[in-house]
């Protein structure tokens, strides 16, 4: 789901809104706010809306699935746009986020701003926690994903104990496998809160291992190039781009959200006739579903970077831990 760019003026309206002693959310321009155009009717997939707030329930045990998604996941915030990114680990003694690259290439760690540079950050609302980016390690578009590393003391290491996903690089997708995800999308969420995604729908269903490299569907913004990607159900939308998606029995990270055929059309707000198309394995759902990336791809991808010299030599160390899954702050 592609992070929407703020009007050029929204800025002005946000230093209004400070000086007026007004929350900035309060003025963000009505197409981004929610509402009809935004809503459940655009993102709806399945018969029901799956995405939810957070309960206090959901975050008692950090051990299960859904509290993993909560904790791992945080607003990349910049300062006209913003999306969704999630905690990978500590490799190599540095402290590692996931992302999508067209959000990253957005909102970049550092972005020019009115007086000198702004430094962006990444909003752990679970965490109640904020980190600052610290620099990218890469940004790989046939995987729609991103790498950036976070600024976090000594003293605050411990929040971030156990957060990190786990990946399942080596484990088989299957068809009908069922997901969960966090994110911070515009859809039926004002505020640009966390929210959960599961419900029925939520689940894989491309066949078993079915990975093609695809076009952006999404009619209402779309990237313009192909990325390895797998269909889904889980309801989402724009702002959510960034999502990691997690296996709801095991926890393990399998997917990475990046893109939808927004509006969702009449025929895959009906649940029955999802699973119908589900079962032929129609085209139609690599035309009007929700897709994500494969961890398993992600990882071959780098895997072949690595082996190019195409990593910043700096930067190996921690992208062959991260891969080996050597995750020092588990």
């Amino acid at each position: 789901m592609k992070s929407r760019a703020f009007p050029r003026f929204f800025p002005g309206l946000i230093v209004l809104a400070f000086l007026m002693g007004a929350p900035a959310q309060a003025v963000l321009p009505a197409d981004l706010a929610g509402g009809p155009a935004n809503g459940p009717v655009a993102y709806r997939f399945g018969s029901e809306w799956g995405r939810r707030k957070p309960t206090p329930q959901d975050l008692a045990d950090p051990s299960t699935p859904i509290a993993k998604a909560l904790g791992s996941a945080a607003r990349w915030r910049g300062s006209s746009r913003s999306g969704t990114a999630f905690y990978l680990g500590k490799f190599a003694g540095r402290h590692l986020m996931g992302t999508n690259f067209h959000v990253i290439e957005g909102t970049p760690c550092v972005e020019k701003a009115l007086f000198g540079s702004r430094r962006n950050s990444a909003d752990f609302m679970a965490l109640k926690k904020k980190f600052g980016c610290r620099q990218e390690l890469g940004r790989w578009r046939d995987i729609e994903f991103a790498i950036f590393e976070i600024q976090v003391k000594p003293e605050e290491e411990s929040l971030l104990k156990g957060v990190g996903v786990v990946a399942a690089f080596d484990d088989k997708l299957e068809q009908g496998q069922m997901l969960l995800g966090a994110g911070y999308g515009i859809a039926d969420n004002d505020k640009l809160e966390e929210r959960l995604s599961l419900d029925s729908d939520c689940r894989v269903l491309s066949g078993t291992e079915d990975f093609r490299f695809l076009m952006d569907p999404d009619r209402m913004n779309p990237a313009g190039y192909q990325v390895w990607s797998f269909a889904h159900g889980c309801d989402a939308g724009h702002g959510d781009s960034g999502t990691a998606y997690l296996d709801r029995t095991s926890g393990k990270w399998v997917g990475l959200l990046w893109t939808g055929a927004f509006p969702v059309s009449p025929e895959m707000r009906d649940s029955a006739r999802i699973d119908e198309l589900m079962r032929a394995q129609s085209g139609k759902i690599w035309s009007q579903a929700n897709y994500a990336v494969p961890v398993s791809r992600i990882r071959s991808y780098l895997e072949e970077q690595l082996a190019a010299g195409k990593v910043k030599a700096e930067d190996v160390p921690a992208l062959q831990a991260f891969l080996r899954q050597e995750d020092q702050n588990r």
